[in-house]
């Protein structure tokens, strides 16, 4: 038929046998009487997206697997031949991405003092400042924040001046959006490259995995440069590196400087085809593009000349003796291990293997009989696009301060890898079957039966294993941990309708949970101060900023903050009598707060006791069995009479 595209097979898995023997009318048609040419047709199901009228022609041959077509199988052979259109893709994304905006609660405390602290600062003029804000240090950007400030702005100019909490979900909203967009361009890039059935795993592995619904909508550099380094992956693979290289610059001198090193294997790509000139060239004309405007934001803001990307390199990679990020916690090496296994299951075990299949199997391409793909180019190209994965894992594994965060840029690389390998797997056992086939090894047996259409029933497995793990992962992290949110939620609603006194503070104390903290777009009024009461712990707290206005308040040293970790007696509140509010957790096997008893609850939410709560009950959700998980209370107290007097 005119316009319809021919059946074709890709670049990337080269030209099988039965195709060569067997061959495809160029309209796509199949040669009624021929049982390999279907054959053929399951195996160009990997190869690309086919047209809609060869989809409709192409029938299940239910001799090929004993007359037992199973109806799980048959929508994983629709699901194969499925090319959904971008559109879709990115519709999907933004569902899964708002949700997260909605439901999660923020889970750490950096990402709380470090940004939403200093944006709130610069939106209304008071917040929380960390050490790492002082003009003494000068670690973080202000330049980064001020691309935040922006979207408060357009949320406060068109549609709320009062309504924070409001402003705070538009702006994660935002965040999630962008990231949508950016995985799009990936999926689209990874479909033209690799097929249909490639990018669908990894469109389906980042849509679900925990990891990337908790980072995508988070206010962090690092989820910042996971959106970048989408887009300059999805470009590399395009063979657009001029933009590749743009993003990943943004993304190391706007976002976080270390991300530089994700950039390392596009540099040598580029350097082996451009020469090394070239990509010199490049580099450094986009580094002084992105480097003046920060120069000259950190400067006015810290009023002295600013480098912060270097400020934290010098910082993290050459500390003095005593400090560095060290003094903040260490963790064991196989901490990376089992926070990717909670947050990818077992696609993060799939991108472990890849390389051990590359390096199995890409030595035997050169005579032609490896079991993957006969093209060596493909082969080289998808090391070169997974590696930056394996020299971050390198650089972070060996660290001994670890945090979740630090792995967010290559969590789209982790679904990526996961699902090559996948397809790789696929691949192996199903030519493993033709060859079964061909050889007549196994005629008219039930074993043959059970060997056919394996590498179907291996991938509906993995990807029914891999929904539930995931779901479940999800769903403890929301049933179990949004009560922080909840509770400062309704906090704010509740004092938003009240009429403060404007001659006298309002005292919200916080003690044991102040890294549970939602930031002061949950504090609905300037009166009430957020104030940390003694509880044990000895490393340094935030406190607030100057309030003498931006660039004076940005401008002043504060007497009392350190970079030792080291607690300060002026981040305490010790009049306890003069609290207003308080917000704690209790475990219902503890003793009651001290403090709680001159106050009485008015919000109480169910919050999951790691302590009481056997792990295989707490890091996934299994229905029935999770109800055995041990909950305490978060709750929100305030001073007896206090609620009428200020109404």
């Amino acid at each position: 038929m005119p316009g319809e595209t021919p059946l074709k097979p890709s670049k990337f898995s080269g030209t099988s046998k039965v195709l060569q023997s067997k061959p495809i009318s160029r309209y796509g048609g199949v040669r009624k009487q021929s049982t390999t040419a279907l054959v053929a047709i399951r195996a160009c199901m990997w190869n690309g997206p086919i047209s809609h009228n060869t989809f409709m022609q192409v029938q299940p041959d239910h001799s090929l697997h004993g007359g037992q077509f199973s109806p799980l199988l048959h929508s994983y052979h629709i699901l194969s031949r499925w090319n959904p259109r971008p559109w879709l893709i990115f519709l999907l994304y933004t569902i899964d991405r708002v949700i997260a905006a909605f439901c999660l609660s923020i889970s750490d405390c950096d990402e709380t003092f470090n940004y939403w602290e200093p944006l709130h600062f610069i939106l209304y003029g008071f917040g929380f400042q960390t050490w790492e804000y002082s003009p003494e240090f000068r670690l973080r950007s202000y330049a980064y924040l001020l691309i935040y400030a922006l979207f408060g702005k357009l949320f406060a100019l068109f549609v709320s001046k009062e309504n924070k909490v409001a402003q705070f979900f538009f702006i994660r909203i935002l965040i999630g959006i962008f990231d949508a967009v950016s995985e799009t361009f990936l999926y689209r890039s990874l479909s033209k490259k690799f097929g249909s059935s490639t990018s669908l795993l990894f469109f389906l592995f980042s849509l679900l995995s925990p990891g990337l619904f908790i980072s995508t909508t988070s206010i962090l550099p690092s989820s910042f440069s996971l959106i970048l380094f989408n887009f300059a992956l999805s470009y590399w693979i395009s063979e657009k590196w001029v933009k590749a290289v743009v993003f990943v610059s943004i993304a190391a001198l706007w976002g976080w400087p270390f991300v530089a090193v994700l950039g390392i294997p596009l540099a040598l790509y580029i350097a082996y085809l451009k020469g090394i000139g070239y990509m010199c060239k490049i580099t450094f004309l986009l580094a002084i593009f992105n480097l003046l405007p920060l120069f000259l934001v950190d400067s006015y803001f810290y009023g002295k000349p600013s480098v912060t990307p270097l400020q934290l390199i010098l910082y993290n990679v050459f500390p003095k003796k005593g400090k560095g990020s060290e003094i903040f916690g260490v963790e064991p090496w196989y901490y990376y291990i089992l926070n990717l296994f909670l947050n990818f299951n077992i696609v993060f075990l799939l991108s472990l293997v890849f390389m051990p299949v590359f390096l199995l199997i890409f030595p035997l391409s050169k005579f032609k009989i490896s079991f993957l793909w006969n093209n060596r180019q493909q082969w080289m190209e998808s090391l070169w696009y997974c590696s930056p994965l394996y020299l971050w894992s390198m650089i972070y594994l060996s660290q001994p301060h670890k945090e979740e965060r630090f792995f967010f840029p290559v969590y789209s690389l982790i679904c990526l890898s996961g699902a090559i390998c996948l397809h790789s797997l696929q691949r192996v056992l199903q030519l493993l079957e033709q060859w079964f086939n061909s050889k007549k090894i196994l005629p008219n047996s039930s074993m043959k039966k059970s060997k056919l259409l394996i590498g179907e029933r291996l991938i509906v497995c993995f990807l029914f294993l891999f929904i539930c793990l995931s779901l479940g992962r999800i769903i403890i992290l929301v049933r179990g941990y949004q009560a922080p949110l909840n509770v400062y939620k309704e906090f704010s609603r509740r004092e938003l309708q009240k009429d403060f006194h404007s001659s006298r503070e309002y005292n919200l104390c916080i003690g044991k949970e102040w890294y549970r903290f939602m930031s002061h777009f949950f504090i609905p009024k300037r009166q009430i101060r957020v104030r940390w009461i003694p509880c044990g712990f000895d490393g340094i707290l935030p406190q607030y900023f100057d309030e003498s206005g931006i660039p004076k308040g940005t401008r002043t040293i504060p007497l009392s903050m350190n970079d030792e970790n080291r607690a300060v007696p002026e981040q305490f509140f010790y009049s306890l009598n003069a609290c207003d509010y308080l917000i704690d957790w209790e475990s219902f096997f503890d003793e009651p707060n001290e403090l709680s008893k001159g106050l009485r609850p008015i919000l109480s939410e169910p919050f999951l006791d790691n302590r009481l709560t056997s792990r295989s009950f707490r890091v996934f959700y299994i229905p029935f069995i999770s109800s055995r998980a041990v909950y305490g209370r978060y709750v929100l107290y305030i001073l007896n009479g206090f609620q009428n007097s200020t109404t």
